[in-house]
């Protein structure tokens, strides 16, 4: 037993002595140079795409944000013909509304109406700032009248 011991070990080692030799296997050649050359010719082209794709998407940038002004500008000239349109239909119904208690205003001094007369009066001078030149004389006027009916009928015996 100790002899196939020893004897086994020694097999096995010149087993794998002989198996091996000192040959090495060829690696292919690569011709560098020319690799060196497409890899140098691919980065250039890459270069190119990505300067291509940036100037388009500076284009679209451009041209997102001119559309964006283009439309940010029509919309506030739309929102200012509208402010104006709303204005002027506000403008016209206080002038309206003016005109109307204007003349109830006149009728109720004429009817010597005087509490009725008080209440347009009253009205009116609220919005005196917004009235006509010529409309704030003619009120200033009715209120002198106003003024004259109410001190006569506050004296007795001068309403006959």
């Amino acid at each position: 037993m100790t002899a196939k011991r020893y004897f086994l070990p020694f097999l096995l080692a010149g087993a794998l002595l002989a198996g091996c030799d000192d040959k090495k296997t060829e690696q292919p050649k690569v011709d560098t140079s020319k690799a060196a050359t497409d890899m140098k010719m691919d980065a250039q082209k890459a270069a190119d795409q990505a300067k291509a794709a940036a100037s388009d998407a500076g284009k679209s940038a451009t041209d997102a944000a001119k559309s964006a002004s283009d439309a940010t500008k029509a919309a506030a000239g739309n929102a200012l013909d509208a402010v104006k349109a709303n204005t002027t239909d506000a403008a016209n119904a206080t002038r309206t509304q003016a005109q109307e208690w204007m003349t109830k205003l006149e009728d109720a001094v004429k009817n010597n109406k005087l509490d009725e007369a008080s209440t347009y009066l009253d009205k009116l001078q609220t919005m005196r700032a917004s009235l006509p030149v010529e409309w704030q004389a003619k009120l200033d006027s009715i209120r002198t009248t106003y003024e004259a009916a109410k001190a006569k009928a506050a004296v007795p015996g001068l309403n006959k």
